[in-house]
């Protein structure tokens, strides 16, 4: 794992891999070396470890999945010397043989290529899967220890992103039959103690092993290397919850600067700019900006009002770092030096003592710029005026020449490598709050974050990245290919109606004081008309953002998570912030009011095309739901369960969606039929989406519908066995639960 080129190598050491083999791998294939040392038999697939001691167990699977996986994959002879030191396992030569794969693949011809990738893939794909089970550590038996199954990890991973990178180089796109075996390699429960001996927050621990493009243990294993001193105190956090960067409204204070170059001793007095001129910018429909100057003798704010050809800074930061003020427009005065000098630092400067200034010559700084804390009106009796200035947001960040991230932890840390830079932005608060996430998103590729030592232009060093890693795709560091997915890249890139699907990845995790801004921040963020926001109750703010689109991702029915209980908004999601790996995909549905005679009222659906089935005699049960049908036509048993998280498969029920809920159809009629509407054919996969809808059309069974229509009824996971005469076990199954027809692809109009 040493191949990583960690952050902190002068405090933090890589972690030892001890050898365990007692043979060289022998060089033949892959899949049949279990067979050649007489671990399974010619009649069986299964490795038989029974009455073997643990040790030759774990020599067994060190030597196959670690050392054979080197071999099969690079195609090269791989001396087991080169990858052992001082009787540990070391990665350190491991790009001199990704180089030679390269420049083999290089000299192959169009079909040697082809069965070097199959060869690949094929072997990749067979560790991984055995990553989830003979590797699964959280099982007692599991034969190898925490420190040999990371690193198995960790080089399938890094290998599966070289082959990424080389064949992309090579052919400028994916080979045929490309199957993308980056990700998803298993936890590693090593990792998790790393952090939690680093009093790391559980919950972000979670974060970084759900949220791409940390979610890898390349990444996690990087992170665990860097020294935060200013991390904040989570001894009261947890899995579900970080309450370490949580604001009260009604204690909340603006604090004072704690910038060495600043010194202040929390006695500083409060400067607030003249509110009646922001009020009357905002009323002629302007951007009120501040203009600051800090000499040795003064500081003082005025207010402008913007106008086209202006250059200012939009500042974004986190409240619970003290740049706020929960009732006022005022802060400290230090707190107007920190951001005057903060400016000048990421405009052209180096920040402490040093800093070129924009000014007069004589020493004054000056600093043109927005902050919401003194440019959004706070009192109570200037509601309107916020709602102004709210409603200004996109405007306010899109013309701006520059939005600057102040977040506590990274001004107060040197930034080190741009790699460095870009992970400490992914672990800190900045990328936990929804805010944020707007102003990240609104300031697109103007985006610089502050540290102790300069100012990171994101956009920039990313590019550079990329095209670093372009020159050398052979380069087995994986950490790269990671930093450059930073999180909110594709919802800066990507407009339309596929914007929607990017969102919905980056605001999970987040959190926002109010529930409700969730709302706004996303309508914002689409741009859409939010002139009469505030005059709809709180509590209905999401579905008149959802009422607003005219398409939505159509994989939205198959998400878990809470979904709305009123009719003709049940197919959606409550919130976008809850802890889902999920992706909703490209694919999108038409948002349509629709008459159903049936109910006698219109209502909001969306239209879908998937397959999925017709099904006769489900009990009126509650959720979670649990049972097995059999289709005779691909003679498999589809187990339909409670819907779980698809990265790990934690349980998590959908017990919020509709859990008591009878159709308002049945109310119409005493015969009913639920579709299961399915992302994919059961028949191509051991797993599927689904979504239950309690259909309209009682005689559903009997005629033929080009739509078929109903009410969301829950999402759920379709699991497909190849067992013909019994159910899965633990399910239940009524006698009268059958499949009355199958589809191919549907069109679902659902409520």
């Amino acid at each position: 794992m040493d191949h990583i080129p960690c952050s902190e190598s002068n405090v933090w050491q890589h972690v030892r891999v001890p050898l365990l083999c007692r043979e060289n791998y022998d060089g033949l294939a892959f899949s049949d070396y279990p067979l050649r040392k007489g671990w399974q038999d010619n009649h069986s697939n299964v490795i038989n470890f029974a009455q073997r001691p643990q040790e030759e167990q774990s020599a067994f699977l060190q030597t196959w999945l670690f050392f054979g996986m080197l071999v099969e994959v690079l195609g090269v002879p791989v001396p087991m010397e080169d990858f052992v030191q001082d009787n540990q396992v070391t990665t350190r030569r491991l790009s001199e043989y990704t180089l030679k794969w390269y420049e083999r693949i290089l000299s192959m011809s169009e079909g040697s290529r082809q069965e070097s990738h199959i060869r690949a893939q094929q072997c990749l794909m067979k560790v991984r899967d055995y990553c989830f089970t003979l590797l699964d550590e959280t099982r007692p038996d599991c034969p190898l220890t925490s420190e040999v199954c990371l690193s198995i990890r960790i080089l399938g991973e890094s290998l599966s992103q070289t082959k990424h990178w080389i064949w992309r180089s090579i052919l400028g796109c994916n080979p045929t039959g490309y199957i993308d075996v980056r990700g998803k390699w298993g936890k590693s429960t090593l990792l998790e103690r790393l952090f939690l001996e680093k009093k790391w927050c559980p919950n972000q621990i979670a974060f970084l092993q759900s949220y791409p493009p940390a979610s890898s243990n390349s990444g996690l294993y990087y992170a665990s290397s860097l020294h935060r001193p200013r991390m904040s105190l989570h001894d009261v956090c947890s899995v579900d919850r970080c309450d370490a960067g949580k604001v009260d409204p009604k204690l909340y204070q603006a604090k004072h600067s704690d910038v060495n170059l600043l010194a202040c001793d929390g006695n500083c007095p409060q400067i607030q700019p003249p509110l009646e001129t922001i009020r009357a910018i905002l009323q002629s429909g302007g951007i009120p900006l501040l203009h600051a100057s800090v000499s040795n003798d003064s500081t003082g704010v005025e207010v402008v009002e913007y106008r086209a050809g202006m250059e200012y800074v939009a500042i974004s930061h986190v409240w619970s770092d003290g740049l706020g003020n929960q009732n006022d427009n005022w802060l400290p005065k230090c707190q107007i030096i920190h951001l005057v000098h903060a400016i000048n630092t990421a405009q052209k400067g180096t920040y402490g003592g040093k800093t070129k200034t924009r000014g007069d010559g004589s020493g004054t700084a000056t600093a043109l710029f927005w902050i919401d804390t003194m440019c959004v009106p706070r009192a109570d009796a200037d509601i309107t005026f916020r709602y102004m200035a709210l409603a200004r947001m996109e405007a306010t960040y899109q013309d701006s020449t520059m939005v600057l991230v102040l977040e506590a932890e990274l001004y107060h840390t040197r930034l080190g490598t741009d790699l460095e830079g870009i992970i400490r932005i992914i672990c800190c608060n900045w990328m936990r709050r929804l805010w944020t996430l707007q102003e990240g998103i609104l300031g697109g590729r103007r985006l610089h974050i502050l540290f102790r030592d300069g100012a990171l232009d994101l956009w920039k060093e990313l590019d550079k990245l990329k095209a670093r890693h372009k020159k050398t795709p052979w380069t087995c560091h994986p950490m790269i290919s990671f930093a450059v997915r930073t999180g909110i890249q594709q919802s800066v890139r990507v407009s339309g109606p596929e914007k929607m699907s990017w969102l919905f990845r980056d605001m999970n995790w987040r959190s926002t004081t109010r529930k409700t801004d969730e709302a706004l921040v996303l309508a914002t963020i689409l741009g859409l008309d939010i002139s009469n926001f505030y005059q709809t109750p709180a509590k209905d703010r999401f579905k008149m953002v959802i009422s607003m689109m005219q398409t939505f991702p159509q994989r939205i029915i198959f998400a878990p998570g809470p979904r709305f209980d009123e009719e003709g908004y049940r197919w959606a999601l409550r919130s976008f912030t809850e802890r889902s790996p999920f992706s909703l995909g490209s694919g999108l549905g038409k948002v349509q009011t629709v008459y159903n005679p049936t109910l006698g009222s219109s209502f909001l659906s969306l239209s879908v095309s998937y397959p999925g089935y017709l099904l006769k005699g489900v009990p009126r049960q509650k959720q979670p739901w649990d049972f097995a049908v059999f289709d005779a036509e691909i003679k498999k048993w589809l187990h339909v369960s409670a819907q779980r998280n698809n990265s790990e498969r934690t349980s998590t029920t959908d017990v919020e969606v509709s859990a008591d809920y009878e159709p308002l159809a049945l109310v119409t009629t005493s015969r009913y039929i639920m579709g299961l509407v399915l992302h994919t054919l059961p028949a191509d996969r051991i797993h599927a989406y689904g979504a239950v809808v309690w259909l309209d059309q009682a005689d559903a069974g009997e005629r033929s519908y080009s739509v078929l229509s109903g009410t969301h009824g829950g999402s759920v996971d379709v699991f497909v066995y190849n067992l013909r005469d019994n159910p899965p076990v633990g399910t239940h199954l009524g006698s009268s639960i059958g499949i009355i027809r199958s589809f191919a692809e549907q069109t679902w109009l659902i409520r």
